[in-house]
């Protein structure tokens, strides 16, 4: 027999042990109530079930603890509706899952920890639309992922580089990809096949340099501004081999030079203060100076 008291007017009320956790009226003041669990240390009780329900006055099921079909635990609380609002437990395959429920039953918000050590978190608007994603791999590193309906972006940071790409949704190449390392920052444009078209970077952190490349990642030509602010065109074959030179000194000397599969000049054409001159090598190294 449990024994126990109205919480509202202080009745003593005696209730059989199976009416545990049920509802009926106290006899003192008529109000409803609910025969509480007895556990003790000295008699201890284990409640075993396939699933436990709260209900609330009205009837309604608020919380629910139960097992899959796969045999794993999930918790669930639902709102005055009847909708599932939060579920968190165990998933099929052993990782620890954690969902927040819009009222119209879609996924908002879920998190996961996998068994493997791989965590993400992800927020969903209600439309699917977008979606921002946190992920952490199995080194540690975090990574943020944001996609909408045409476009993707994400940021990976390791301990000295962090990366940020673009991606088109519909070929799902990244197209743009922002590379932050210790020594000197890269943007590159890609096209539609993911090869490198386009790389704009600052060398030594300062120097700023852009590159031209085919399709087949050779470089093709190259702008670079120098420390002392020296301007230099660079032209390459198909073999991303130097093989025409433009440069501007500070004085504003300018100089041209076509160079050979070596990258050794053939010919050189130099203009400084005013004045014009054209060299020459032959084969065997030998310069020709032209007037």
């Amino acid at each position: 027999m449990t024994k126990f008291k109205c919480p509202d007017c202080g009745a003593a009320i005696k209730a059989p042990d199976d009416a545990a956790g049920k509802q009926g009226k106290c006899p003192g003041c008529g109000r409803s109530v609910t025969v509480p669990l007895q556990t003790t240390a000295a008699n201890p009780k284990v409640f075993e079930a396939n699933a436990f329900v709260l209900r609330d006055e009205t009837g309604n099921k608020r919380a629910e603890l139960n097992l899959s079909t796969e045999g794993e635990p999930m918790l669930a609380f639902f709102d005055s509706k009847g909708n599932c609002r939060i579920k968190l437990g165990l998933d099929e395959v052993g990782d620890s899952v954690h969902y927040l429920y819009g009222e119209n039953q879609d996924v908002r918000a879920e998190s996961v920890v996998r068994k493997n050590g791989r965590a993400n978190m992800g927020l969903t608007t209600a439309d699917t639309l977008y979606h921002t994603q946190l992920i952490f791999n199995n080194d540690g590193q975090p990574g943020v992922q944001i996609r909408s309906k045409k476009f993707a972006v994400v940021i990976v940071a390791t301990d000295d580089t962090a990366i940020a790409g673009i991606t088109n949704a519909e070929d799902k190449n990244t197209r743009v990809s922002i590379n932050v390392m210790l020594d000197a920052p890269w943007l590159l444009l890609k096209d539609t096949n993911g090869k490198i078209r386009l790389g704009l970077t600052l060398s030594d952190g300062a120097s700023p340099s852009v590159v031209l490349m085919d399709p087949n990642g050779k470089t093709r030509a190259s702008l670079i501004l120098s420390d002392n602010a020296t301007p230099a065109l660079g032209l390459c074959d198909q073999n991303g081999k130097p093989r025409v030179s433009l440069t501007l000194s500070d004085t504003g000397d300018a100089r041209l030079a076509f160079l050979d599969g070596d990258g050794k000049p053939n010919a050189l054409l130099s203009m400084a203060n005013g004045a014009s001159q054209m060299i020459l090598v032959d084969e065997d190294g030998d310069a020709v100076k032209i007037p």
